[in-house]
């Protein structure tokens, strides 16, 4: 099968088009075919020989985790998923990766079907910005219906969908993007809008009960001052 494969980790221009042996499902392994795989900041990082911890295997290596795509075989100990099915996930992170190749292997912890709703390349972008934005609100940042949550790059991977979840949720959502991008953040969820390249945030915005930033530096420290305790 063909794949894409790091061959030193000097950036994307060590990636290289290969002919590699296409994988076989283990216990409660699947094989799916790819059809779309996402590309996250942790890809091309990796690439630069940044965070090598989450790369379990010697070069050249596979990268990928994002990935949607159709059932193509199963091995022993799968029943939930059959060959046909249409499906979408995060294969295993920290490790191995593989998503960028025609074939790979998953277990059935890390995939899900893929929503009807949904095209592969739709789906195949949602898995690490989706549970990143997920973590972010819910399991450090407790989210409540009512609360107040500020949103910064809105209009972002983790970003827009973490104003969707907020919006879900009930919470009173601000987010912060760039003038074009405005229309788009308020039809998804966005109540009040900030744009950065002309307004500082926090001459805007009230006290918020959460902050989901994915920008950093000084809009971190100047985040903290109108953080409610």
């Amino acid at each position: 099968m063909k794949a894409i494969q790091l061959q030193e980790t000097s950036g994307i221009d060590a990636l290289s088009y290969e002919e590699v042996p296409r994988p076989e499902p283990e216990e409660n392994e699947l094989v799916i075919r790819a059809h779309a795989a996402g590309v996250n900041p942790l890809d091309w990082l990796i690439c630069r020989g940044v965070l090598p911890h989450l790369r379990d295997t010697e070069l050249p290596w596979t990268p990928g985790w994002d990935v949607s795509g159709i059932v193509e075989a199963v091995g022993s100990g799968v029943s939930e998923f059959a060959t046909g099915d249409a499906v979408c996930g995060m294969a295993r992170l920290p490790g191995g990766g593989g998503a960028y190749a025609e074939y790979i292997t998953v277990t059935t912890d890390e995939i899900t079907a893929k929503p009807s709703s949904l095209s592969h390349l739709e789906a195949a972008g949602m898995p690490m910005a989706g549970q990143t934005a997920f973590h972010a609100l819910y399991e450090a940042g407790n989210l409540s219906q009512g609360q107040d949550v500020l949103v910064h790059a809105a209009a972002g991977g983790v970003g827009h969908m973490a104003v969707q979840f907020a919006a879900n949720t009930g919470a009173h959502v601000v987010g912060t993007a760039s003038e074009r991008n405005e229309a788009f953040l308020r039809d998804i969820g966005v109540d009040e809008f900030v744009n950065y390249r002309k307004e500082q945030f926090e001459d805007e915005v009230n006290e918020v009960d959460l902050v989901v930033d994915t920008v950093g530096g000084d809009v971190l420290e100047r985040s903290v001052k109108i953080a409610r305790p």
